[in-house]
């Protein structure tokens, strides 16, 4: 079931881009996320998130074990920070932000927080002596 939803959401989002594209001749973009995509995007990381969080709702009521229910904890902290990055960035930009300041803030947040979370995840399921190494 992994791989096929995968290739969905890839292909979505491919789509979703190519439509941006299409609609990029706009003057008063001040970044590649500052029009219905980016809102789009916004609304379908929500989604994911909210998948994301009855996955693990669900994986707690099938497995009752400590260790298990604080790796959960854990990655039910991580995966809301995850999710909600782009969605943060795109209200701040919008609603805080000038227009010069909002590619910078936009365009390099969602690589940073995107590269910061595949690293910490990449970290806490690598680490010999974390939870994730006595859960597993």
């Amino acid at each position: 079931m992994f791989l096929p939803v995968s290739i969905m959401l890839g292909l979505f989002q491919i789509i979703i881009i190519g439509l941006g594209r299409l609609a990029d001749n706009e003057e008063n973009f001040m970044h590649r996320y500052d029009n219905f995509v980016g809102w789009i995007l916004v609304v379908f990381n929500i989604g994911l998130y909210i998948y994301f969080m009855f996955g693990v709702y669900w994986t707690k009521e099938e497995i009752k074990n400590k260790k298990m229910d604080k790796f959960l904890n854990m990655l039910r902290v991580f995966g809301t920070i995850y999710f909600f990055a782009f969605p943060f960035l795109m209200v701040v930009s919008v609603f805080l932000l000038p227009y010069d300041m909002r590619a910078p803030v936009v365009e390099v947040g969602r690589v940073v927080s995107q590269c910061v979370g595949i690293l910490t995840m990449a970290f806490v399921v690598t680490n010999k002596k974390g939870i994730y190494a006595e859960v597993n």
